[in-house]
């Protein structure tokens, strides 16, 4: 255990306890890659992201690091991707009470069948939209929840990193007036 333990400080903590954020920056940072990784917007979660840094960082003066939110948005990557957006689906299907089975691609092939342009588009728009909008409505408690999570736990990793970087500083204070202390050799 304590070998895990070290392995986490060493490789997790400490880089981004030379990064001297403050617990607030790491709660935001937390918070918006949680935020956009969370978000069924997979191929816009990069675009998405830098506009809320723009927003948020350079406009209204609240820092977050870019790279570290970056990262997090990787929750939702090629292996998870399909459990995520089948649970949202889900969900969204219970808060709306729609019916799965009258999802289908069968509406499409038949308007391909009677090569009716107007009917393939009108239903194709139908069988993709509905879904989508079941998926976003499905993500709102999850985005909520592990965003608010990601800022709770982030700014309690901030204020546990800002602890540690004080009491170094305390102990290099305390060398530094040790060693000024010692008589000179003659």
């Amino acid at each position: 255990m304590s070998l895990i333990r070290r392995h986490y400080f060493r490789r997790v903590l400490s880089p981004i306890n030379r990064m001297r954020l403050t617990p607030d920056a790491v709660a935001r940072t937390m918070l918006f890659g949680l935020m956009w990784g969370l978000s069924p917007t997979v191929g816009f979660q990069i675009i998405g992201l830098t506009a809320t840094w723009i927003l948020v960082d350079r406009w209204l003066g609240f820092p977050f690091n870019y790279p570290i939110a970056l990262l997090l948005t990787g929750v939702t990557n090629p292996l998870t991707v399909s459990p995520i957006y089948g649970l949202y689906f889900v969900v969204g299907c219970r808060m709306t009470d729609c019916e799965i089975s009258g999802f289908g691609v069968r509406r499409i092939v038949d308007a391909i069948a009677e090569l009716d342009f107007i009917a393939l588009f009108t239903r194709s728009w139908e069988t993709l939209a509905e879904p989508l909008g079941i998926i976003l409505l499905g993500s709102v408690p999850f985005i909520a929840a592990g965003s608010g999570l990601g800022y709770y736990f982030g700014r309690a990793l901030g204020a546990q990193l800002q602890r540690r970087r004080e009491k170094r500083e305390k102990r290099g204070k305390r060398r530094g007036t040790r060693l000024s202390r010692r008589p000179e050799a003659s």
